[in-house]
């Protein structure tokens, strides 16, 4: 999209100690020994910021469907249009994450057609372990493999099973690669994005409600200055939408089905007196912080990351 040279996002602590207690998390790891608990992006109008996001939703996207995918089927990306070459060339999309004290740096290029290269690194030590890369030559019109010793399991395998439109990451977790499952699950479970203003159902919180002390959900929007003193759910008959994109054609399908649904109603006390509240008579904001609240809980509870466009949109 708008993203044509190499941009990155580093969660990486500078040296600046200034309240390096709340907000910074020591990692253990000798050469990048802090990393921030957040980044915010600031930025002018079509200045590519949804994009970024964009980006990692995509990543996260071929990731978990990829090995999925029918042989033929083309991926959503879209490339620079705006300079002749670079809207022919692939696109390039590498994530470097801490997972138990050890730094992974995983990445693949591709075109709407296939993958083109893919790659899997492991720092144990100082030292990278390449644990696999492919490469697509054109001219042989086939994929050539580097294996490292690090990686075991049935590797040629995995190897011959992975489509030119499929990730070699997600065909070898999908035929039970133990030591890539980490890898996998973290890219497709720890990694939590909202994209373009969109929030989750407001039932994910509703179903912490039910499974989980109430009072968690309650104290949340208590911190942010909201008067509500309970939250009761009621059983209720209603219609239930969503909203899916298909990783090939990056439409997004919606359904609507009539079922019964956890509805939230709330109880608001103040120095006049107290109400009872729909979840539609709360405002926009108090709707979306409600939604939050599950995944943030299960966020920080399970320590994953969460990636939000327009945040502070209501």
């Amino acid at each position: 999209r708008s993203l044509r040279d190499e941009c990155t996002l580093s969660l990486v602590a500078s040296n600046d100690q200034t309240l390096a207690a709340t907000n910074i998390i020591d990692t253990g790891v000798k050469s990048l020994p802090g990393v921030v608990r957040t980044a915010a992006i600031y930025g002018a109008n079509a200045s590519g910021k949804s994009n970024l996001v964009r980006a990692m939703q995509l990543m996260r996207g071929v990731v978990m469907e990829s090995a999925s995918l029918q042989l033929g089927q083309t991926f959503a990306v879209q490339p620079f249009k705006l300079d002749p070459t670079s809207a022919t060339e692939p696109t390039e999309l590498e994530i470097t994450f801490l997972l138990k004290g050890v730094r992974y740096q995983y990445g693949f290029s591709f075109t709407p057609e296939r993958i083109i290269s893919e790659w899997l690194f492991v720092y144990r030590t100082a030292k990278a372990q390449r644990w696999f890369l492919r490469e697509y030559d054109a001219q042989s019109d086939q994929d050539t493999y580097v294996f490292g010793s690090h990686l075991s399991g049935q590797r040629r395998i995995w190897q011959e099973a992975t489509k030119p439109n499929s990730l070699y990451l997600s065909t070898a977790v999908q035929l039970n690669s133990e030591q890539l499952k980490d890898v996998f699950a973290w890219i497709s479970n720890h990694l939590v994005i909202f994209s373009n203003g969109s929030m989750p159902s407001f039932e994910y919180t509703v179903s912490h409600i039910l499974t989980n002390a109430n009072h968690t959900v309650k104290d949340f929007l208590s911190e942010t200055d909201i008067s509500i003193d309970s939250i009761s759910i009621d059983r209720r008959k209603g219609f239930m939408q969503a909203f899916n994109m298909d990783l090939a054609t990056g439409e997004l399908k919606n359904t609507r089905e009539e079922r019964d649904i956890s509805m939230p109603t709330f109880r608001h006390v103040t120095q006049n007196g107290s109400a009872i509240f729909e979840l539609g008579d709360e405002s926009e904001g108090t709707q979306k912080l409600f939604a939050l609240a599950g995944p943030l809980l299960d966020i920080f509870r399970n320590g994953r990351v969460l990636v939000v466009d327009e945040l502070d949109r209501s």
